[in-house]
């Protein structure tokens, strides 16, 4: 078990607490600080899988945690526009090497994020309950 620093674990309460799990946490922490860091270890920083946790790491997950849930500002791809730009470069790309599946699969994504655009399906609330009707293409 590799002999860790406050400063390291306080790193790896964080990457748990922002739902990133002991092995790749594990993995992160033996190439960043150059120490053989188990998953075994890792598990032990964060109170949702080890009952043994120090009080002051449980502390910190907790309020990390609930920042994580909170702040989805931080997160880029939490922005439908952030993640249309990134669909259209997919797209862009998939068109340019002629992946006509790959390129319509953007498309359809594309679509979806901008509210199931490309079906003919219409959720319809019925006393705070959905209700999805589907109607038939029309003849034109």
């Amino acid at each position: 078990m590799a002999s860790l620093r406050d400063t390291e674990r306080r790193k790896i309460v964080q990457r748990l607490a922002a739902f990133e799990s002991p092995t790749a946490v594990a993995e992160w922490a033996s190439e960043t600080f150059e120490k053989d860091v188990s998953r075994q270890q890792v598990k032990h920083y964060d109170p949702t899988r080890a009952e043994d946790t120090a009080d002051k790491w449980a502390e910190l997950f907790e309020k990390t945690r609930e920042a994580f849930l909170n702040d989805l500002d931080t997160i880029p791809l939490s922005h439908r526009a952030v993640r249309l730009r990134e669909l259209t470069d997919l797209y862009e790309r998939a068109k340019e090497q002629e992946e006509v599946e790959k390129a319509a699969r953007m498309l359809k994504q594309a679509a979806k994020e901008v509210g199931d655009k490309f079906t003919n399906r219409q959720e319809v609330d019925h006393s705070g309950g959905f209700m999805v009707q589907i109607h038939p293409p029309a003849d034109d």
